[in-house]
């Protein structure tokens, strides 16, 4: 089976990372809520998350 992929054009590439960015958000905030964790640990998790992905610019 192949698929195709239509790429956006240069000036709607910044539309593509952001649902990408989003989509990447939402996988990280779903398995960090499914950890089997105190509530404080999980707040802990993220917040180490998000200064990780702040400082690696990911």
């Amino acid at each position: 089976m192949n698929y195709y992929i239509r790429f956006p054009s240069e000036d709607k590439v910044h539309i593509l990372n952001d649902r990408c960015a989003d989509f990447k958000a939402c996988l990280i905030i779903e398995t960090i809520k499914n950890l089997e964790i105190s509530e404080t640990d999980k707040q802990k998790t993220l917040e180490h998350t998000l200064s990780y992905l702040k400082e690696h610019q990911m």
